[in-house]
């Protein structure tokens, strides 16, 4: 069943199941992530990205500009990115905008995939869209301690209270 990716509706609960609305006109968990321990939902224009406990993200919906991060730009359903786990990556922050999105890992390190379009992506050699997460090279070893996306823009704060916009 395809995903109606313009109404992502979703609740988190305290026990860690998430529901939707999507697929009915009533409230239902969604079954791919049950179990999954979801901590974090972020949600884009047209797409989500829930982080698990264990730092493993998962994703759905539109993916025009590689915004779900799995090297393709094919709209899917629930749909684990392999790329941290694949690179022993934990995560523990992750945040969408329009159509990009930014995760840091447990050692401060900044990743980035999707429209890259206005340099959002903070990879300073290409504008091209970023169809999987890639380090951004200029915060290695800065410690990144909080991260921020808007509609084509990020934001990096590191551990000395240093600002990039």
């Amino acid at each position: 069943m395809p995903i109606d990716v313009v109404n992502i509706i979703m609740i988190f609960t305290e026990t860690m199941d998430v529901y939707s609305t999507v697929f009915a006109n009533k409230w239902l968990p969604i079954k791919e992530l049950q179990d999954k321990n979801i901590i974090k939902i972020s949600v884009g224009f047209e797409h989500c990205l829930l982080l698990d406990m264990n730092g493993i993200i998962y994703g759905w919906g539109a993916n025009s500009s590689g915004q779900l991060g799995d090297g393709t730009i094919i709209e899917k359903g629930v749909a684990e990115n392999r790329y941290f786990k694949k690179n022993e990556i934990i995560l523990k922050d992750l945040k969408s905008g329009f159509h990009h999105n930014l995760a840091v890992d447990v050692n401060g390190n900044v990743y980035s995939w999707g429209m890259a379009s206005k340099c959002q992506c903070g990879h300073t050699d290409s504008i091209n869209n970023v169809l999987e997460p890639k380090l951004i090279e200029y915060f290695r070893n800065k410690n990144i301690v909080e991260i921020g996306c808007g509609a084509y823009n990020s934001f990096c704060k590191t551990v000395n209270d240093e600002y990039y916009l």
